[in-house]
């Protein structure tokens, strides 16, 4: 899709320059219009240029209308690495309901960091960027949260692309780790 228009002297000037939208342009979700979705030119073919999709990010004062009195709010900032290799960091924000403990803070933000890399750890980044737009990422670490304390909302207020192609060669692979579980589940 034609997200804009640039100039530039040369086709090599273009390469590595960001891109900014709101995502109801995008795709026309006007729920979605506190949204901007960043994009990286990185070829030119002709007169186009094709662009990446490197995260997103809510405007602000959006966030700052959804933090009230007597709401809890929960921050976290998690690195994930995606199966096809590539290192993402989303920073989720969940909003409950009314006022909740330290305690409870700490456990709705391990649980909701434990589904966000278990999702994206069995995912690749074209279908992490399609759960991030779409809210289905959002609406599994409500499912799992809510046991806890009912959650208002959820929010992922960025996404970043930092890296692609990162191989992990350190600890054991996933494979080990299920037949670890289950050698410890048969004794």
């Amino acid at each position: 899709k034609v997200i804009g228009e640039t100039i530039a002297e040369d086709e090599s000037m273009l390469i590595g320059r960001n891109y900014e939208i709101l995502q109801n342009e995008l795709d026309g979700d006007f729920s979605k219009m506190h949204v901007k979705v960043q994009f990286r030119i990185t070829s030119v073919v002709g007169g186009d240029a094709l662009t990446e999709y490197i995260g997103h990010e809510m405007l602000k004062d959006h966030i700052r209308r959804q933090v009230r009195r007597d709401r809890g709010k929960v921050d976290d900032t998690v690195d994930i690495v995606t199966e096809d290799g590539f290192y993402v960091r989303v920073k989720p924000l969940l909003i409950s309901r009314n006022r909740i403990k330290g305690s409870q803070k700490q456990e709705t933000r391990t649980i909701a960091r434990n589904e966000v890399i278990k999702f994206c750890s069995r995912s690749t980044w074209i279908s992490v960027q399609k759960a991030l737009l779409d809210g289905s990422l959002e609406e599994e670490v409500r499912k799992a949260v809510s046991k806890i304390q009912p959650v208002r909302a959820v929010f992922f207020r960025r996404s970043q692309l930092i890296q692609s192609g990162v191989v992990i060669d350190e600890g054991p692979t996933l494979e080990e780790i299920i037949a670890d579980e289950r050698a410890e589940e048969d004794s």
